[in-house]
């Protein structure tokens, strides 16, 4: 997934919630072939916002927090196109974007909503109040 990514300036912190799989060895390994910057953290196993708030605290970079899941995958231009929409904004109050998933065919992964359409960049409200996300 961040592997692909067509930029490579990022760092990608892997918050390892207590997995029992091969993820640390995994990571370990790609931490080793120097590809990307890696920053794993072993943790006991708690709900999700307990991962949220260790990468919180423990980033050091002023930008960007990207929540993924195990199962999420990013678009080979993900991190590049975060990168840019966040240095073209222009109002001062924004602190965080929210981008729609799609599913494998390219389809957003809104549910019907009595018929509204959000924007093509909805806002964090705009998404909440009148639409869910389905994936």
């Amino acid at each position: 997934m961040f592997l692909h990514q067509l930029t490579k300036d990022f760092i990608w912190m892997v918050i390892d919630d207590g997995s029992t799989d091969e993820t640390e060895h995994l990571v370990q390994k790609m931490i080793q072939e120097g590809k990307i910057t890696i920053e794993y953290v072993k943790k006991k196993n708690g709900e999700k916002y307990t991962a949220h708030n260790v990468a919180v605290k423990r980033c050091k970079t002023k930008l960007i927090f990207i929540a993924l899941d195990s199962d999420d995958r990013l678009k080979h231009n993900a991190v590049e196109k975060i990168i840019f929409d966040w240095n073209t904004v222009k109002d001062n109050d924004v602190v965080g974007m929210v981008y729609m998933c799609e599913d494998p065919n390219g389809k957003l992964m809104l549910s019907e909503y009595n018929g509204a359409e959000l924007s093509k960049s909805p806002s964090l409200q705009e998404v909440t109040v009148k639409g869910r996300f389905s994936g």
